[in-house]
């Protein structure tokens, strides 16, 4: 009986970058589920040095057929500023009409590793955030300890491609290229 071994990696947005892994045995696919911690990590600069970052660690991963659908809440998001967070939900990411961010990718694009072992690739999947939907590339890793898979995935993302304004307050405008982060486990389920 020989095994074949499909997976995907996908975050988003602010997103979201990140894969799931799916094994299939004799034609049969074995599901896998998140487990443990996850985070998705937003980067972004503006004048004179100045970065922001914000953190979510909500995120939920689903595979349907041969995809697989990483989805990231943005209402979650925080920057460690409550008056910022405020602005970036309200005025940017407007979370009442667009709630999350999702990364779909096809399973057949990532390369999974062999037990104990690390993989790596650059593959693209398809990104909807703020009601836009976009073929993004991303970078992942995916790591297998026993049957869990250790999973990030990195994606850049230009804001105005999915038509958010750049943010700025009080003269400091952030630039639209942010690099997005995730980091989750998946395990057998």
């Amino acid at each position: 009986m020989t095994s074949t071994i499909r997976s995907r990696l996908g975050v988003w947005c602010w997103l979201v970058a990140c894969g799931l892994p799916l094994i299939a045995a004799a034609g049969e696919p074995v599901r896998y589920s998140r487990s443990g911690e996850a985070e998705t990590v937003f980067d972004a600069v503006g004048p004179a040095g100045f970065k922001l970052q914000g953190k979510t660690a909500a995120l939920s991963v689903s595979q349907e057929g041969p995809l697989l659908r990483i989805t990231v809440p943005l209402a979650g998001l925080e920057t460690g500023i409550s008056l910022r967070d405020r602005h970036l939900k309200e005025k940017y990411l407007e979370v009442a009409r667009f709630p999350e961010a999702q990364l779909t990718v096809p399973l057949e694009k990532l390369k999974l590793p062999a037990a104990g072992a690390s993989s790596s690739g650059e593959t693209e999947g398809t990104l909807s955030l703020h009601g836009v939907t976009r073929t993004v590339p991303f970078r992942y890793q995916l790591t297998l300890r026993g049957d869990t898979y250790e999973v990030v995935g990195t994606l850049p993302l230009n804001l105005t491609h999915f038509q958010i304004q750049k943010p700025s307050y009080l003269g400091v405008t952030v630039k639209p290229d942010l690099v997005v982060t995730s980091r989750f486990k998946l395990q057998r389920a």
